[in-house]
Formats: structure tokens, C-alpha cells, sequence
């Protein structure tokens, strides 16, 4: 099955056969080239207008009046066949905005649950499972996604040219802000963080995604690699975020972000979250070009040929895509900060390739170069042992769940007076490489369990200095065996290490106080967007939200 086609084998599934932009339309007409598309297969319980699926809804408005448009009207399949498409019109129609949008946000869902990477289905964040998508949101140079109206919003504005650039017209842009929203699905506690970090990790994985997403182009990939004579190592598109969004800000500029810097932790000053962002990228970026170079190799096999760059570039992104996102479902639950994802894609990548940690070894020392972290704290922590685990029992009994954390507090790090809870747990299927190229099919079980901790800050909400923060474990067992292939928690970490995160956390919050963050009593409506700030039963002071305010262009925009 190719990769158009990879969601088109879900049994009891509609198809829908659309047409994809792949490339910024403004780069493509500043470069003298016609707008790359290519034709894209999606699947889904149902397609309506709108277009409207089980996971995905277009909310278009009419930029003079405000009324909802009826969107892009949906062709159902023929008789005897499941694959139907939508009516569109050229690409500066409405219509096509809307497929195109929507198309692609299919696209980047369905990357993340492939076999190889997550290999299962992923919920949204907010507890329903349909995501709206509004492509016309407003005038202004930005979009978002936030969880608290279920959607991704999508700006256009004036360049300055004074031409109009639809956010959704670029597939960065809306892969970067899927990413945001499928992350919160993944790892639903960093929404809620106060650590820069954490908050920062979801930039890094968005650009990651949007990253991923133009190198799964088959004709972008041979384009890219054309323009940059087979180089992704000096500016390129891929390494450069958001190309039109960032110039249309600022002509000076090449992009929104740029991966290749050299910047290392102690080059930031400010904390804030896109600039710390960059940081990680870049290391997780010199990481794929080390990728790119190993994969136009000969394989192991006896008489491989070596590979063309185009090969070469697909495989590199497989490799990253399995490192680097199937980590997201390592990690331990909570605050967390880079140390602890990247403690995640160690033991990530050790699952899936036990014998052969060259890429790890290199992002390792990327890390190190740049100040993010020491080697021995990214040293592959000790696995406990549970003889006689029933995984079964635990994946599908709460009650046994339950009993299972309490029972072995101490191997998980749980406080024995904290009142824990155990995560959904989730059941994956991955492959297990061996170094003779060989494969074999993994089964696990990731168990997560989360605590809150009262924690001493010198910041001051409405006279409440003590906050509460979440804490938590992932462990990661073989479904077969019930051997642990990975446990990790954000409990545990040298005292210097704390207090550097516990000073981020203050400078976190003054920040969200400079932007009206207040305590409440009571708590805010449902559904109100934003940071805000409980009083707990104890007294101290519990800060959700504080994702919301991270859009894509700056912090508080």
C-alpha cells in the first residue's frame, strides 16, 4: 500500500480522493514554479459538505455577514465503489481553501497513528471526537489551536505587498497547528504546564510535524532536493519554518523559525517558549541530516545499490518520525522539561532498535553541545521488575490498574499520602528492528499514572504562593512477556536540577500575571478559553491552560 493510499484500507471506511497543495502558493510564485499538488486518498466513517467528517469539520464564514457557508459539497461514491471526492474550484476558491485545509489535517492525523510511528488511533484532547477547523477566522497574521473551543483557527491578512495570505493556505502552518492538537491528545498534561519548557516542547514537536509533513511529499521531496543540490544541511525549505508566513511579517526574513542555528539553552534569555523551541528543533534537526547521510548508504544486504537522495530522504524521515514521536507516548505525564522528552526518545529508540543507538548517541550529544542536558542525566534509567504482571488485566480493569499503583508506589514514585490517577492505558503495535535489517512485531502497553505536588514558588497569585504541579510515570511493558521495555518518571531529578525548574516556573507566571492571570474560587465556565488559576482545597494554587496563549507566531500574540 502506498502512502497515499494508507488510510484507505480501513475496513467499513468511506474514501475520499482530493487534490493537496504541498507547497506555499506565494513560495511557489516567488521561485517561478506552478503550486505543487498532489492527489491524496483520506478515510473516515463519513464525508459530508463542508467538508465534514467523523474527526474533522470545516466551520467556513462568510467574511462580510459572519453566516456559516455551506462549504464544499461532497460527490459520494458510484455504485459498487467506496471512494468519492468534493467539488472544488481553482486554487483561489473557497472551496478549494476548504478541502485543501481540511485535507491536510487528515493527512497529518493519519501520519502520526501509522503502524510506525504511534501505531494506534489518537483521541483529541478536549473529549469529543470531532476537531473543527475554521480557515477564515478573522483578520490578523496568526492561527492557534485551542482546546477549549475544540478548534484550530486559521487567520489571513495583508502581506506587505498588500496581498492576502490565507494561513490555511500553507501546509506548514496547518501541520504545525495539527500538531499542537494532536499532541494534546497524545500528552493531554502539557496544556496544562507551567514549565517553559514543557510549553516549549509543544512548538518543537508542531514544527517537527510540519517538518515531517513536506518530506512525506514525494514531489516536494524531489523538488527540495533539486533546488538544494541534494543538501539539507545549509537553508532549505524543510529546515526553514513557514516561509510565507514568516515573510509576509517581515521581508528581512527567510521564515517564521529556522532549524539550523547553532544556538545553544544558555543563548536564551527570556524563557519564552518559541525561542527555547528553536533550541530543541535544531538539535532533533542536526540529528535527521546525520539521517539523511547514513540512509544514502547500501543497505546491509549483499549487492544493495546505494540509495538516491530521494530514497534516502524518505527513509531518514521514517527513522525520525520513530524516535522522535513515538517518545510522546514515553514520556511520564505532568511538568515535565526537555530533559525528561528527551529521556523518552532514548528509551524510545532503544525499544525499537536495542542493538544499534547511533542516532541516539547523536542526539545525546547534541544535547550536551547545546546545554540542554548532561549525559548522565539522559542515561537510560533502571526497569523495574514486575514478575507474574498480568498486562491484560491491566490494560482493561481499572479496578486492577488501581491496585497494581498502589501496590508498587515506590517502583512508580508515587508519595505514599498522594492521592494518584491511573491514565487510560493504551495498547500499541510497533516494529523491533535488528541489525541485520530484520524486523519483528512488538506489542506493548503504555501504563500512566499522575499525581499532584504542592510546590513552594516565590510568585505571588492574589497573595497564594503555593502552587500545585502535576507528577507522573509512564511505564512501558511487553504485552506478551510483561518485561518492561521503559520506565520514566518527571518524580525524580537532582535537586539543582529542580530548582533551575521550579525558578522557570516563577518567571512563567509572572509572565501569565503581566497578561491578567487571576485566582478563582469557583473556576471559570466551561469552555472559557485561556490561562487561569484555582484555589485547591489545601489552599494552594493550581495554573491550567497556560498552552492556550502559545500561538503560532509569538507568546501572547
Amino acid at each position: 500500500m502506498s502512502d497515499d493510499d494508507d488510510e484507505a484500507g480501513r475496513s467499513g471506511q468511506v474514501r475520499a480522493r482530493i487534490e493537496l497543495m504541498v507547497q506555499d502558493p506565494e513560495m511557489a510564485r516567488e521561485r517561478h514554479a506552478a503550486p505543487i499538488t498532489e492527489p491524496q486518498i483520506l478515510s473516515d466513517e463519513f464525508f459530508l459538505d463542508g467538508p465534514v467528517s467523523r474527526r474533522v469539520a470545516i466551520v467556513d464564514f462568510d467574511p462580510d455577514d459572519g453566516h456559516v457557508l455551506s462549504g464544499a459539497r461532497w460527490v459520494a461514491p458510484r455504485a459498487g465503489t467506496r471512494t468519492g471526492t468534493y467539488e472544488v474550484g481553482d486554487p483561489d476558491s473557497e472551496s478549494f481553501r476548504q478541502v485543501n485545509v481540511f485535507g491536510t489535517v487528515h493527512k497529518t492525523l493519519a501520519m502520526f497513528e501509522r503502524p510506525g510511528v504511534l501505531g494506534r488511533k489518537i483521541t483529541w484532547g478536549f473529549g469529543s471526537p470531532q476537531l473543527l477547523v475554521v480557515p477564515r477566522a478573522g483578520v490578523d497574521s496568526n492561527a492557534y489551536y485551542e482546546r477549549e473551543s475544540r478548534s484550530l483557527q486559521f487567520f489571513h491578512f495583508p502581506d506587505t505587498s498588500g496581498a492576502t495570505i490565507y494561513t490555511a493556505m500553507s501546509r506548514d502552518v496547518v501541520a504545525h497547528e495539527t500538531g499542537h492538537a494532536i499532541l494534546d491528545g497524545i500528552a493531554p498534561s502539557l496544556y496544562d504546564c507551567l514549565s517553559p519548557q514543557a510549553i516549549a516542547l509543544h512548538e518543537t514537536i508542531a514544527d517537527m510535524t510540519a517538518l515531517v509533513m513536506a518530506v512525506e511529499s514525494r514531489k516536494l521531496r524531489t523538488w527540495l532536493l533539486k533546488q538544494t543540490k541534494n543538501r539539507i544541511d545549509t537553508p532549505n525549505a524543510l529546515a526553514q519554518i513557514a516561509e510565507q508566513f514568516g515573510r509576509a511579517l517581515d521581508s528581512r526574513t527567510t521564515s517564521l523559525r529556522n532549524m539550523l542555528t547553532e544556538r545553544t539553552l544558555d543563548d536564551v534569555i527570556s524563557n519564552e517558549p518559541h525561542e527555547l523551541s528553536e533550541i530543541l528543533s535544531a538539535s532533533i534537526y542536526r540529528v535527521f541530516i546525520k539521517m539523511f547521510e547514513d540512509a544514502k548508504q547500501p543497505g546491509l544486504r549483499a549487492g544493495a545499490a546505494k540509495r538516491s537522495p530521494e530514497q534516502a530522504l524518505g527513509l531518514a524521515v521514517e527513522r525520525l518520525k520513530r524516535i522522535f514521536f513515538r517518545a510522546l507516548d514515553f514520556m511520564p505525564p505532568g511538568e515535565i522539561g526537555f530533559v525528561d522528552y528527551a529521556r523518552a526518545v532514548v528509551a524510545a529508540d532503544a525499544a525499537a532498535y536495542p542493538r544499534e543507538g547511533t542516532d541516539r548517541a547523536a542526539f545525546v550529544h547534541e544535547l550536551v553541545k547545546r546545554k540542554i542536558a548532561t549525559a548522565r542525566q539522559l542515561a537510560i534509567p533502571r526497569r523495574p521488575k514486575f514478575p507474574g504482571i498480568d498486562v491484560a488485566a491491566l490494560l482493561h480493569s481499572d479496578l486492577a490498574a488501581y491496585r497494581f499503583a498502589d501496590r508498587h508506589r515506590s517502583e512508580l514514585s508515587i508519595p505514599d499520602d498522594a492521592d494518584f490517577e491511573v491514565v487510560k492505558r493504551l495498547a500499541t503495535d510497533h516494529d523491533r528492528f535488528n541489525d541485520d535489517g530484520s524486523k519483528e512485531q512488538m506489542h506493548e502497553m503504555m501504563f500512566k499514572v499522575q499525581w499532584l505536588v504542592d510546590e513552594a514558588g516565590g510568585v505571588s497569585i492574589d497573595g497564594e504562593t503555593d502552587r500545585a504541579i502535576m507528577r507522573g510515570t509512564t511505564i512501558v511493558f511487553d504485552a506478551g512477556s510483561g518485561a518492561v521495555r521503559s520506565c520514566l518518571t518527571n518524580a525524580v531529578h537532582p535537586a539543582a536540577h529542580e530548582a533551575v525548574a521550579r525558578a522557570d516556573r516563577d518567571s512563567m507566571l509572572r509572565r501569565l500575571l503581566d497578561e491578567g492571570l487571576r485566582l478563582s474560587d469557583v473556576g471559570d465556565p466551561p469552555g472559557v478559553p485561556g490561562p487561569r488559576a484555582h484555589r485547591g482545597r489545601d489552599g494552594s494554587v493550581r495554573v491550567l491552560g497556560a498552552a492556550s496563549a502559545l500561538h503560532l507566531a509569538s507568546w501572547g500574540r
